[in-house]
């Protein structure tokens, strides 16, 4: 329903009975209308930001965004979410609504000042489900969370389009905060899987005067994990691409996947003739099947430790 374009194929109005199913055994999907509610009515594209301070534009075709940048609330609020997400600085106890409160409170306005909440008890404690106790839990995670690898931490500052696989491409490439800071365009299209659009996003993002402003407040806080390329020629991984797929014994998928890449593996989502090696789960499905049709490399998931701890014995 995030899709405009979608919503315009399917005819959908609001009111509607629709039928929705699973897709990729995860996301929910609408597969089509079943019965026009006599009073429905059409979506309604908004043309302002409920921010109520910049015009709506469209981006990738079909994406909303309030063009306002980081002028909208929203925007610096889910800018902070996102920061302190598992995959990024991990900090548990700033759930969102807990950044709302800290936001409209005027206690936390971006992500520096995640650092500098130890200086806010006073303003935290008496708020609405804190006290004492929660509010040493937080500086604790907080505190835990300071050291960081490069490539959580680019992932953490939310450049558009600069995913988990992109991030650590940037960190391979240029291995030093500084140099992805100051990197030109032409620099940055020499990284893997970075086209002109990431480059343009990445440019433009460092040059926006919050994120200028920002960026030296945070690495004062922080230990930056930084790799030389000699890491990551040493990595038993490098240069191979693994698939995961079904249900997994002894990690989650996101687990495995981050143990994988640190070894140096590229974890894609999609089986294809350049796959090293599939490892598959209970009930996998689809992919296994085409890995065994190119006779790709296959491993069960009993098998995981062993494969981890003497990769050569497997590829």
């Amino acid at each position: 329903m995030h899709n405009i374009d979608e919503i315009k194929r399917l005819a959908i109005d609001v009111g509607d009975r629709v039928i929705l199913r699973r897709a990729g055994d995860v996301i929910p999907k609408i597969v089509k209308v079943v019965e026009k509610y006599p009073e429905s009515r059409p979506v309604q594209i908004p043309k302002i930001c409920p921010c109520g301070k910049a015009d709506v534009i469209k981006v990738n075709t079909s994406d909303l965004m309030c063009s306002g940048g980081f002028n909208c609330d929203a925007i610096r609020k889910g800018q902070i979410v996102h920061f302190v997400s598992r995959k990024a600085f991990d900090i548990e106890g700033l759930g969102i609504e807990i950044i709302n409160t800290f936001f409209k409170q005027g206690i936390l306005e971006d992500p520096s000042e995640i650092f500098k909440l130890e200086n806010r008890k006073d303003d935290i404690i008496v708020l609405e489900g804190f006290g004492e106790k929660s509010f040493n839990n937080l500086i604790a995670s907080i505190n835990t969370s300071r050291e960081i690898a490069l490539h959580r931490f680019i992932y953490a500052l939310g450049i558009p389009e600069v995913g988990e696989s992109t991030a650590r491409n940037l960190e391979s490439h240029f291995e030093k905060f500084k140099a992805i800071f100051e990197a030109s365009y032409d620099d940055l299209i020499e990284v893997k899987d970075i086209g002109p659009k990431v480059a343009e996003n990445i440019i433009q993002f460092f040059q926006n005067p919050l994120i200028v402003e920002m960026v030296p407040k945070l690495l004062e806080e922080i230990i930056l994990k930084e790799l030389s390329k000699e890491d990551f020629k040493n990595m038993p991984l490098r240069g191979k691409q693994i698939v995961l797929t079904g249900k997994l014994e002894n990690y989650s998928r996101d687990e495995l996947k981050e143990i994988l890449i640190s070894m140096g593996a590229n974890v894609t989502s999609s089986v294809s003739s350049k796959t090293s090696l599939l490892i598959a789960g209970e009930k996998a499905g689809s992919k296994l099947k085409k890995a065994e049709s190119l006779g790709i490399d296959i491993i069960n998931s009993d098998q995981c430790e062993e494969f981890l701890n003497d990769t050569k014995k497997f590829l």
